[in-house]
């Protein structure tokens, strides 16, 4: 192809170098454009006629291989069959859906063999952390419960000190409308005096004693309040502690608790055990592959490679006929198309033949560009 391009392009430098009129010109790339579509056709050709030999040589292999006695076809079958195995398992490596991405696997290799170590720490401590949680909320419950307290004998108190005052207040008023009304109208209220001092002293006394009581149980909530505090102070230190601790885990496995770290793990080591079965495989399927090429070759198949992808046909007989009837349809449209071809070149080398009768001046070139095509082509 490249031989005769060089001849066109030197024929029509020469050509366009000739002082000729706009007529002669027209002339000349009318017979160069018919030689152009010469050379294409002549390339065209070329590779259908070889696709076409390609086709009968698999026909002609599919041929032999069905003339193959069936006692010869049993190792065949055999090697074609495991190879099918591996083939399908590999394909349900490929297919199957990875829970981890590229990128998770790669996190999770890093850190392989700390790995179980670092999920039984966080699981403890995700449980140790529930139980300080837990803790931590009954002493906050009585805190509460010691402040309310406290908070109630105050309120108590304040009330004992103005009912006290009361009564305080009402003795005194009652003594001294005694005291007027005895002066003034000479009335004998002892009994008075007396019944209001033994009111007020009964309840003074009560009162005096309950404040006495309520004191006493004030600076014993007071204690209690403050050692819930203490506590709950402790608690929320190991808290926080282990929440940063069981945070900085998770940050550092990318993953939420020790729940989802331990589903990743075992997805990791899933994957890395089929990741090894694939990989064992390819091994297998390598050496398959080779004993199905020695196999076929000792019976003269010319192209073996091509039953490696289609390895199916060899133990079913259907996919061997859609095989066959597909090779025969592709081999007739290359028939047709290489009859198309040369008929389509016939009719140019004619033009062109008629058009050097009619213009002498270019037979030189002309036959030398069409004896480089017919050389080549082989007519």
């Amino acid at each position: 192809m490249k031989f005769w391009k060089r001849i066109f392009k030197k024929n029509k430098k020469q050509l366009n170098n000739e002082p000729i009129d706009q007529m002669e010109q027209q002339v000349e790339h009318y017979a160069l454009d018919s030689l152009e579509q010469i050379i294409e056709f002549v390339s065209e050709l070329d590779e259908v006629s070889l696709e076409y030999e390609n086709v009968t040589s698999y026909l002609n292999d599919m041929q032999i291989i069905d003339q193959i006695p069936e006692e010869m076809r049993v190792e065949i079958n055999c090697v074609a069959e495991e190879i099918i195995k591996i083939k399908d398992k590999r394909k349900e490596f490929q297919n199957s859906t990875n829970k981890l991405t590229q990128m998770q696997y790669m996190e999770i290799e890093k850190f392989e063999d700390e790995m179980p170590a670092s999920i039984k720490k966080l699981r403890d401590n995700e449980s140790y952390l529930s139980a300080v949680k837990r803790d931590m909320h009954h002493v906050e419950g009585e805190k509460g419960a010691w402040d309310y307290e406290r908070k109630y004998l105050l309120d108590e108190q304040k009330l004992l000190q103005k009912l006290l005052f009361f009564i305080s207040s009402m003795f005194i008023v009652v003594c001294a409308v005694a005291f007027l009304l005895q002066t003034s109208y000479y009335m004998d209220l002892n009994m008075v005096y007396l019944s209001a001092c033994f009111v007020a002293v009964i309840t003074g006394f009560y009162i005096f004693l309950r404040i006495q009581k309520n004191s006493l149980k004030i600076q014993q909530v007071q204690v209690n309040l403050n050692h819930a505090i203490v506590v709950l102070n402790r608690i929320k230190t190991k808290y926080v502690n282990f929440t940063n601790v069981v945070e900085y885990t998770c940050e550092k496995y990318s993953v939420h608790n020790a729940h989802e770290l331990q589903y990743l793990w075992d997805q990791y080591m899933l994957m890395k055990e089929q990741r090894k079965a694939y990989s064992r495989t390819s091994g297998d399927l390598e050496k398959l592959n080779q004993k199905l090429i020695r196999s076929l070759r000792q019976y003269n198949i010319n192209d073996t490679g091509v039953w490696l992808y289609q390895v199916e046909a060899l133990v079913d007989n259907k996919e061997m006929v859609e095989i066959r009837h597909n090779l025969i349809l592709r081999r007739q449209k290359l028939r047709a198309r290489i009859e198309s071809i040369n008929k389509k070149l016939t009719e140019l080398k004619e033009e062109v033949i008629q058009f050097v009768k009619e213009n002498p001046s270019y037979r030189k070139e002309v036959e030398e560009i069409l004896s480089s095509i017919d050389s080549f082509e082989g007519i």
